[in-house]
């Protein structure tokens, strides 16, 4: 029986492109008897994902994307969430993937700053509902699809930073086709060649946070589709640029990171599945806010009554925390994809409301909310750095009143939600929606994948959806978070606390 785990490819130069070494990987991958751990993560990421759809189905977009997706008629191979119609696999892939990021509460990979979900399991939904596979090949899909995306999204990293270029959408299609190529197990020519197609899908732009646009839900879901398509096409007989990774045209060449980006792709092939390091989000918006908002809902406690005196707010974070598109922004505000992405509006809210949610994100003209707003301000705390290179993202905010005291609360890392959390959150969310048994269904097919033959129940569990039922009331609960502890300081200890 094959380990979870191989001896790492040597680098010589008779090993191929890494185009053709990903493809490698992924069939050994496609020949892995999981352990456990990989089982459960991966029922834990797809549950996480279906929740996320249905909160996506109350968006005030979902109508269009329903509308649209149910007009590119075509075959009947994928269902369309939200819906009991199946359309087009591609269709699908786009449209499901859109709803799964239409509340950017999906899953979290820190390291390669991507939502890995909604680019790989609806793409593999649609893949394996088409043509009929297996649990297994789904559960293959999923831990295949996360395998390269985090692959591909930390080596582009490695070189100059590119801001402007969204992350989920650089490596989002070559983990989609991924997907296929594990669920599949095409012989490795195609594969290579599906790789070098879903490589030149990249796609994605960061001027959605400051203009409030809605296209940041359809990155992913371009990601899902052209993974897919890219798949397809290299079943289809066509043929790709075998060295499009690493050429001197390449995507690391094209992201900056160059050579270093080359080389950490080739030499983390082998590490342990990138599946087990993803995480679940709190809170609803940007990977970035989640600490600080953690920390205001501890800081605010002695202060829930007195929000008027509030003199000051200060938020300290790291570096990049502040530097990407949309964290540090004051407003005005008048889209969720803005508030979303705030750091001040996220701990504003957290400190004058006690909870961030779908509700506080769209209180704009909230005068109480925008003078609270108005009075925060970012430090970079230099002692996070360390963390941040560890995986860790520690926040802290301190509460400046007009008395001199300053309350202050620090977290270490975001309050990821565990196991249990995720599926407590998706039963409150799918219930209301879903008839009943369904949400047991689904659950029990997610965490029997390896087991299953036929992955029509799941399918049928979640597009049967209550015909009385309103997307527009569909509810995104959040489970309760242990406070981190909260202090309170005197006016003669602030300079201590400040520093």
């Amino acid at each position: 029986m094959t380990s979870s785990t191989s001896p790492r490819m040597a680098a010589s130069a008779d090993a191929g492109t890494l185009t053709r070494r990903a493809a490698r990987r992924l069939h050994e991958i496609a020949g892995l008897d999981f352990p456990d751990q990989v089982r459960t993560k991966a029922a834990v990421c797809l549950l996480d994902y279906l929740g996320a759809c249905i909160g996506g189905l109350s968006s005030p977009w979902a109508p269009a994307i329903l509308q649209y997706s149910g007009n590119g008629g075509g075959a009947s191979q994928s269902h369309q969430w939200g819906s009991d119609h199946r359309i087009r696999a591609d269709d699908a892939a786009f449209a499901n993937s859109v709803l799964g990021h239409s509340l950017i509460r999906d899953d979290m990979h820190v390291s390669s700053g991507s939502h890995l979900g909604v680019l790989i399991i609806p793409a593999a939904l649609a893949l394996v509902e088409r043509d009929g596979l297996s649990g297994r090949a789904l559960l293959r899909a999923l831990v295949g699809g996360y395998e390269m995306s985090v692959r591909l999204g930390v080596a582009v990293r490695q070189g100059q930073s590119n801001q402007h270029f969204r992350p989920s959408g650089i490596h989002g299609a070559f983990g989609a086709a991924s997907a296929a190529i594990a669920a599949t197990g095409i012989e490795e020519d195609i594969a290579v060649h599906a790789l070098g197609f879903a490589a030149n899908a990249a796609a994605g732009v960061n001027e959605w946070p400051w203009a409030g646009g809605q296209e940041v839900y359809t990155h992913t879901g371009t990601a899902a589709r052209g993974g897919l398509v890219a798949f397809d096409l290299a079943c289809a007989g066509m043929r790709s640029s075998e060295s499009v990774l690493e050429g001197r045209d390449g995507v690391f060449a094209a992201y900056g990171a160059g050579s270093a980006g080359a080389e950490h792709f080739e030499r983390s092939l082998y590490d342990p599945l990138g599946i087990l390091e993803v995480r679940h989000k709190p809170f609803a918006g940007c990977n970035l806010i989640q600490a600080p908002i953690a920390a205001a809902l501890a800081a605010r406690a002695g202060v829930a009554d007195r929000v008027a005196d509030i003199e000051s707010i200060t938020i300290k974070t790291f570096a990049q925390a502040q530097a990407y598109p949309g964290c540090d922004n004051t407003g005005p505000f008048s889209q969720v994809q803005q508030s979303k992405m705030s750091l001040q509006f996220g701990v504003a809210s957290a400190v004058l409301y006690g909870r961030v949610d779908e509700d506080t994100y769209i209180q704009y003209t909230d005068f109480s909310l925008m003078g609270l707003i108005d009075r925060c301000r970012i430090e970079i705390d230099p002692s996070f750095g360390p963390s941040l290179a560890q995986g860790q993202q520690p926040a802290r905010v301190e509460i400046q009143m007009t008395d001199g005291a300053v309350h202050s609360a620090r977290v270490d890392d975001v309050p990821w939600l565990d196991d249990d959390a995720v599926v407590t959150r998706f039963r409150a969310t799918a219930s209301p929606l879903l008839h009943p048994g369904a949400v047991d269904t689904i659950i029990d097919v997610a965490y029997r994948l390896w087991e299953t033959d036929d992955c029509t129940p799941l399918f049928e569990a979640f597009a049967d959806t209550l015909a009385e039922s309103s997307t527009a009331d569909v509810a995104s609960p959040t489970p309760a978070l242990e406070e981190p502890q909260s202090t309170v300081v005197a006016s003669d200890q602030q300079e201590k606390v400040r520093g």
